[in-house]
């Protein structure tokens, strides 16, 4: 095993494969180093660093701490092109940028690499229907890209992957971009249920077209696979519950439920559970939001705390909107 990652490994990041990394037939080059692979290592790096921390274990914290800045700087330093605003895969040498654009940018946003600014100028190509916006957000390669494949996506050449439309919303809401990643799963949601009622059989797809209400093509031009709840049901349950919802933090060890109400009308969660803590959770599409839950917790609601007790509660509030 060493020997095989020291031949995908260099001093500036890590060569990786469409198979390796599971986007099959990707445009990414493999002789060149893969941002995602080493945003990764960075994410890994933070989170030991943050335990650690947490743990008030101060030398293993100042250990990783001191090798998540040096791949923050490594990626800031090479693999970002201000130009364009957007990381890039970039050749062995560090000397050229790899210019296709993928939702795998978003990994250092993801790892809290970017600079205020770098993040603002990554949350404008959401916004921006020529690259991974429009009416179904978030193509596997940008669309004003030679290799994006129309009509339907020919798998990772546009299609729509939800682990990967997952990871990038996850990126801009580190970066307080709530509206934008709201509107964009927003639309992603509309594209899987206008797909899941036009196609036969009516279910949820292992990615989507990404210029009509289709489940996406594999690259030998069969449509993908059907009934694909592992990572698409992303989409339906998560995307919908912390985006669609606004219910957009949960922190059980700490009983914190964090919403950002912004939606009209009525609308919540039943029976939702988080530790030992089984509540409902509505509001009524006026001013009042209902809370039934089976012990205290606090509900933080477009950030004004509340504290929710055993039993019925009625707290006022109103939508952002």
């Amino acid at each position: 095993t060493s020997v095989a990652v020291a031949k995908h490994t260099t001093e500036l990041g890590y060569r990786w494969g469409g198979c390796e990394s599971g986007m099959d037939n990707t445009p990414r080059k493999k002789d060149g180093l893969w941002v995602d692979a080493i945003a990764q290592q960075g994410l890994s790096a933070l989170s030991i660093y943050r335990m650690a921390e947490r743990l008030g274990e101060k030398s293993i914290a100042a250990k990783w701490q001191a090798r998540y800045e040096t791949i923050k700087s490594k990626v800031n330093a090479h693999y970002w092109d201000e130009e364009d605003g957007i990381y890039y895969d970039i050749s062995t040498d560090g000397k050229q940028f790899l210019k296709v654009k993928t939702p795998a940018s978003y990994w250092p946003m993801l790892a809290e690499i970017c600079s205020p600014e770098q993040a603002r100028r990554m949350a404008d190509h959401i916004t921006d229907p020529a690259t991974f916006g429009g009416e179904r957000p978030w193509v596997t390669v940008a669309r004003d890209d030679e290799a994006f494949a129309e009509p339907d996506g020919d798998y990772w050449r546009g299609g729509i992957w939800l682990p990967t439309a997952y990871m990038a919303t996850k990126a801009l809401e580190r970066y307080e971009f709530h509206a934008e990643a709201d509107e964009a799963a927003e639309k992603l949601l509309s594209h899987m249920l206008r797909t899941y009622k036009a196609v036969e059989p009516h279910t949820i797809w292992e990615c989507y077209s990404p210029t009509r209400d289709k489940p996406a093509t594999r690259n030998d031009g069969h449509m993908v696979r059907k009934d694909f709840c592992g990572w698409s049901a992303l989409g339906p349950i998560s995307m919908f519950i912390e985006n669609v919802l606004g219910f957009h933090r949960v922190d059980a060890g700490n009983k914190r439920v964090e919403w950002r109400l912004y939606q009209q009308g009525e609308h919540g969660l039943r029976n939702f559970r988080f530790g030992d803590i089984t509540t409902d959770i509505i509001y009524d599409g006026t001013d009042s939001v209902y809370v039934a839950s089976n012990a205290p917790f606090t509900l933080v609601i477009n950030g004004n705390e509340h504290h929710v007790e055993k039993g019925d509660n009625h707290i006022a509030a109103e939508t952002t909107a």
